[in-house]
This record gives structure tokens, C-alpha cells and sequence, in this order.
């Protein structure tokens, strides 16, 4: 080893490895619930911050009014049914006030007017779907439109398959609404154009397999990739899933009378589904957010659950829920007129404390796909260990599947470890290791690959260095070393993804990964083309009417999303990721 005083030089570089191959058609959104996650994956802190209202129930811009639901867009920007102010409030990421994007004339039944909003929808072209529940009718406010049309019921309130009676919440999915229409205790589906709705399930009042409890706007849903609806079951005290095609019920979360036990639910009112399958929940009168993994026989507490109040660790009246993208939790807390933000918290791997080290072999730059890590300047530190000085929103991103390139250079030889928590459990294990020795004579090139299997989102990363002759083992995570530096990141995994000029018979699209335009041409005629984020959430859909298109995604967030391209007789989704 040369000893040296001065500044040490430490360069990793990956580079991916190009593959020639070509992905097939995916069944959309088929990953969606297929990763079996870690419960640690999904942690908040206990305490969130009022991203709306929080100012007393009023009219004004910075207040609201018993705000429902909520839905957050690709851009973080909120959006909220301020319901006893019957208007749509949009919230940008830091606002301090928010604007009216539909509704706020008073309640009625004008186009320009909302009665009572319950649930609400944004696609990515920023057109507003609102379950107008008092006027039983779903209404589609477009970008800066002073009125709105009726794209679902609107024939007065009733139990005709085209009517609703105070309905509750819905779920866009695949061009139809799945709605909770309270007032009858069914689920229907009403797909958008057609004149009435198709019956789902329930349809009667009680407590049976194929009953509901939801009367009067109480109720919510979510529904899977194969048609499974998930149902808040209000009065009821429980969770309702419906397995396509059937009528009778199975209980998947309380179901054991209202209460508070691990084992009960109070007046449940929304419900998100995270994407490795287990149950967010709204608990009006329990006043807290229940996670539940279907099968088991209690839940756990993520948020509130502290009384009634308006602490920033208690709700007075939740109602909706929403994870972002990015694994926020948002939670409308209805009587105490705001909106809380739970901010996602991603574990610190154990034995941070005592890993020693000394002032060599030390980094100073840190690169991966040329996005370049914090602390590129370097001073001899005064401990060894430094966590996570990368910000989560600009980490690198790794794909499933793709081989990497892992480089070094120091100005003193050394040998390097690298751990990568691929499953997400908060645990640098032996089979995440990578290590690369840097003799400084040779090309310090070492490859490895993030598996097929690993899971997608943010991660945390280790990197250890040692000195030159001694050794790194992958059990070496947690070992106290005379020598080195040891420094852990975030970083991203993103779902697989095709080469970078995809070309069929078919049609081609260029280029992936797409930094602000993507290409298409196609060999027969494209009706319309969708981008969904992995929510399933629709971000943008684009009429066509053509061969070929072109797309504008610069203002999407870096990240994987599926594209699907519609013909007047095929439907193809593919992966695509956002630089």
C-alpha cells in the first residue's frame, strides 16, 4: 500500500452491459401484486406534516371543508374533494394554498357546480374524474374547463343500473369505474360511453357473503389486476373481497365486531392496496390507518391510533389514503379539515456504530450511470462510517435483470465491498455481495447483475474499502476494520425493460430509456396510447388515429411506467423507463 497524505481518489463507475434481446408483450399491470415485499419495505414516520388546510373549516384557499378522498399525481401535486365546500382543491408539492380545478359554485346540479364530492380521479392529462355523489353522476372536469360533463350516471338518484344512490368511492380501472353505490349497498361497473352500469356484487343491506353495510357515501374499493374487488364494508366492520366473478364475500380484515383489537376494525372508509399485496386502511372511528396482509387474523397500526385529536400523531376522522409514488403515506383527516403527509422511512441497516476504520484507503467521488453522489470532495473524516448522504430523489437507477459493470480507482491500492439490499429487508446479506480487489496495475473491472427477482424501489447500498492485501468477506458487513472507510447510499431498482430500440414486425419504439420524447411507428393503425405509473395510476392518453406518434414524457418523474398502445384490434403494454 502507498501511504500518502494526500486527498485519496475513489471512483466506482457502472456501465450496462447492452444485451441484445427482446422483451415480449407483458400482460399489463400483471406485475403490479407479484412480489412478495418485506414487511419492513414500507415504514412511516409516526408523526406528518398538514400538506393542506390545517387552518379551521372555511371557504378560503388555504382551508378546507370535511375533505373525502385524495389522489396525488406524478408531480406530487395533491388533489382533494373538500366536500362541504363541494369544489376539488389542487394542492401543489409546498403550496400553502390551493386552487379550484372543479366545483367551488355552490352546491347544485349545474355542469358548473358539485354537491357533496366523495371520490376522485386524475388522469395524465390532468382530466378530473369526481363521484358527484349528492347529484348521482361521476362528472370529467378537463385542465382548466369552467364546467364539467357526466360520464356516468346523471339520471336522477334511484336504483335503476343507470342511476346511483349517494354513492361512496370508485376505482378507474381499465377505461371503467368500479363504484361502491352506497345508498344501495352494490358494486357496479359503469365503462366509460356506455348508458349503464353492469352489476358486480352485493346489492342489499346486511350482513351475509353477498351483503354490504354502506349506507350513505360510506365505502370504498380497490380492484386487482384480475377483478377482485376489495371492499370497506362500513358498517359492517370489515373488509369484503369479491374474487371475480363471484357474489358471496370473503372477510380479509376485521370482521370481528367494531373495535380497536389487533383483530377488529372501526367504520372502515378507504382502502389502498400496496403493490406487494397487503391492505392499506382508513378507520373513521378508530381513528388510525390499519395495515392488514390478507390471510392473517390482525392488523398493525402504520399511522395514528392515538385517540381523537389533532396532534400530529392523531386523526379526529380519517376518510382517504393515498401511498405515492415515491411511498408517502397521505391521509385526509376530515375533521380536522387537512391533509397529513407520513413521510416514508427506509431503515438504516444494524451495525452502523462500531464499524472503525482509519484514513486509508478513503473515498472522494462516487458514481453510478454518471449520476454522481454527495461528498465528491473529501477531508479526512473523523469517524469511518457515513450514512446515507444521497438524496433519495436523485439516486441511481439499476434495472432487473441488466448486467453492470462495478469500476474502482484510488490513489492507494485497496480491496472494495459492495452490498446492495435487492429484497429490501433492510439486511446486507452474503448473497448481495460484490467485491472487486484494486491493485492500481490493471483494469479494476469486476461484473455483477441486480436479479430478476429483486425488488423495485428504493434501496440502500454498502460500500466498504480495505486495505491492499487484506481481505473483504461477503459476511464482512458488520466487521470492524483497522483500515478503510465505510459509506452507505440509496439507490433505485426499476423493473426490467426491453433494449434501447425496440423493433418488431410490428412496430418500433425509440428511444428506452426515454429522457423527454418517445417515438412510435406501428404497421397498422394506433386508435390511442396510455402511460400508467406502477399504481396503475393513468399519467397520459393520447389520441392517435395513425401509424406513428410522438410523446412528450420530459415532465414525468425518473422511474419505470408501462405503456400501452391500443389498435382497432390489439391491445400491447410494454415497459418504458423515464431517465
Amino acid at each position: 500500500m502507498k501511504n500518502s497524505s494526500a486527498i485519496q481518489l475513489f471512483t466506482i463507475k457502472l456501465n450496462v452491459k447492452m444485451k441484445k434481446y427482446i422483451i415480449l408483450p407483458v400482460l399489463f399491470f400483471s406485475f403490479l401484486m407479484a412480489s412478495a415485499q418485506n414487511s419492513n419495505q414500507f415504514l412511516w414516520d409516526t408523526n406528518a406534516t398538514t400538506v393542506a388546510g390545517g387552518n379551521g373549516a372555511g371557504p378560503a384557499l388555504n382551508q378546507l371543508n370535511f375533505p373525502y378522498a385524495i389522489f396525488i399525481d406524478s408531480n406530487n401535486a395533491l388533489y382533494v374533494t373538500d366536500t362541504q365546500n363541494h369544489r376539488i382543491q389542487k394542492w401543489t408539492e409546498g403550496a400553502t394554498e390551493g386552487i379550484t380545478v372543479a366545483g367551488g359554485n355552490g352546491a347544485g346540479a349545474e355542469q358548473n357546480q358539485l354537491n357533496t364530492p366523495t371520490a376522485i380521479w386524475v388522469d395524465g392529462s390532468k382530466n378530473v374524474y369526481v363521484m358527484d355523489s349528492f347529484n348521482a353522476r361521476i362528472q370529467k372536469w378537463a385542465p382548466n374547463a369552467l364546467q364539467g360533463t357526466t360520464v356516468a350516471g346523471g339520471n336522477g338518484e334511484g336504483s335503476e343500473m343507470n342511476q346511483f344512490n349517494k354513492p361512496g368511492g370508485f376505482y378507474f380501472k381499465n377505461n371503467s369505474f368500479y363504484v361502491v353505490d352506497a345508498g344501495n349497498n352494490r358494486i357496479v361497473r359503469w365503462t366509460l360511453g356506455d348508458n349503464e352500469a353492469s352489476f358486480m356484487a352485493a346489492g342489499t343491506y346486511g350482513t351475509n357473503a353477498d351483503q354490504l353495510g354502506n349506507p350513505s357515501t360510506n365505502g370504498s374499493i380497490y380492484v386487482d389486476d384480475n377483478e377482485n374487488l376489495y371492499v370497506t364494508d362500513y358498517t359492517n366492520n370489515r373488509v369484503q373481497k369479491f374474487v371475480s366473478g363471484s357474489t358471496q364475500a370473503i372477510t380479509v380484515a376485521g370482521g370481528n365486531g367494531s373495535g380497536t383489537n389487533d383483530n377488529q376494525t372501526k367504520s372502515p372508509v378507504a382502502i389502498q392496496i400496496l403493490n406487494d399485496g397487503r391492505m392499506l386502511i382508513a378507520e373513521y372511528t378508530g381513528r388510525r390507518i390499519n395495515m392488514w396482509v390478507e390471510g392473517a387474523t390482525e392488523g398493525t397500526v402504520v399511522a395514528g391510533g392515538n385517540g381523537s385529536g389533532s396532534a400530529s400523531n392523531q386523526f379526529k376522522s380519517p376518510r382517504g389514503i393515498f401511498v405515492a409514488a415515491n411511498g408517502d403515506l397521505y391521509v385526509s383527516d376530515m375533521a380536522n379539515h387537512r391533509v397529513q403527509k407520513f413521510s416514508r422511512i427506509l431503515e438504516n441497516p444494524f451495525c452502523t456504530d462500531d464499524l472503525g476504520g482509519a484514513s486509508e484507503p478513503a473515498f472522494v467521488t462516487f458514481k453510478i450511470n454518471e449520476t454522481t453522489f454527495n461528498h465528491n470532495t473529501y477531508a479526512e473524516p473523523t469517524t469511518y462510517y457515513h450514512t446515507y448522504p444521497q438524496n433519495t430523489n436523485t439516486t441511481a437507477t439499476l434495472i432487473k435483470g441488466e448486467g453492470y459493470s462495478f469500476y474502482t480507482f484510488t490513489s492507494s491500492e485497496a480491496v472494495v465491498g459492495m452490498w446492495i439490499d435487492f429484497n429490501q429487508n433492510n439486511l446486507f446479506e452474503t448473497e448481495e455481495y460484490t467485491e472487486l480487489v484494486n491493485n492500481m496495475n490493471a483494469q479494476n473491472t469486476t461484473g455483477f447483475e441486480i436479479p430478476e427477482d429483486a425488488i423495485a424501489g428504493i434501496t440502500t447500498m454498502r460500500v466498504r474499502t480495505r486495505a491492499y492485501g487484506s481481505s473483504i468477506l461477503n459476511s464482512d458487513v458488520c466487521t470492524t476494520f483497522g483500515s478503510g472507510e465505510t459509506r452507505d447510499y440509496y439507490l433505485t431498482i426499476g423493473e426490467s425493460l426491453d433494449n434501447n430500440h425496440f423493433d418488431t414486425t410490428a412496430f418500433t419504439y425509440y428511444p428506452n430509456p426515454v429522457n423527454s420524447v418517445l417515438n412510435i411507428n406501428y404497421n397498422e393503425k394506433i386508435t390511442d396510447v396510455s402511460f400508467f405509473n406502477l399504481l396503475g395510476q393513468n399519467l397520459l392518453t393520447k389520441t392517435i388515429n395513425g401509424d406513428k406518434g410522438q410523446f412528450d414524457l420530459s415532465n414525468f418523474q425518473t422511474g419505470t411506467y408501462i405503456m400501452q398502445i391500443n389498435t382497432e384490434t390489439t391491445a400491447s403494454s410494454f415497459k418504458i423507463l423515464k431517465k
